[in-house]
């Protein structure tokens, strides 16, 4: 759900920025710029989070704080002249949390799937993130960008399709939500 949300607004930041909020290609652009920053400096609170959180409640904790950002980002045309700097902070706070887990997202399959079966889990998750990949520029192209509100309403429908998963992910991983020194390893040790 999270991939094909983020395939409705990633690839068409500088579209939404240019044709939806009238900021002009340089300033959007170096917005976008600015929040590939964010991906870098938030990967540096990833192991504080995963302490403090837990593998599972950082991901779900940095997918729903996304959400206020995105409904931010999606209603910039309510900011007025504070437009730039609103949006541009929204857009890189948003870039910053949801790259944070990123790297929890990758390692938690290491606690959840058995050792022998990681391969195929690895290769079933990279096969769904293509097919999902293909199946939300599709929609974004025969059904949501029909029409140029479709740009603005793309974060939205992402926000919602974020909480969902978001929920369904604590709710299914909870009993996963181990901290890093409570993780257990396959012969019953504690690390």
């Amino acid at each position: 759900m999270i991939s094909f949300a983020m395939g409705l607004f990633t690839s068409y930041y500088t579209v939404y920025l240019n044709r939806n909020l009238h900021i002009d290609k340089a300033t959007s652009s170096l917005m976008v710029s600015i929040s590939y920053v964010a991906i870098v400096l938030f990967m540096f609170f990833t192991p504080k989070c995963t302490k403090k959180f837990g593998k599972v409640g950082t991901i779900f904790l940095t997918v729903m704080a996304s959400i206020p950002f995105m409904l931010m980002i999606g209603n910039g045309n309510y900011f007025g002249k504070y437009v730039v700097p609103v949006v541009g902070a929204s857009l890189f706070i948003r870039a910053g949390l949801a790259n944070l887990s990123s790297p929890v997202d990758s390692a938690l399959s290491m606690d959840v799937i058995p050792k022998d079966l990681r391969p195929v889990y690895t290769s079933v998750v990279n096969f769904t993130a293509g097919i999902v990949s293909i199946l939300s520029g599709h929609f974004t192209g025969k059904i949501l960008f029909v029409h140029q509100s479709g740009y603005q309403q793309a974060y939205f429908l992402a926000a919602i399709l974020y909480a969902i998963a978001g929920i369904v992910l604590y709710h299914g991983l909870h009993t996963f939500n181990h901290k890093e020194n409570e993780i257990v390893l396959s012969k019953g040790e504690k690390r």
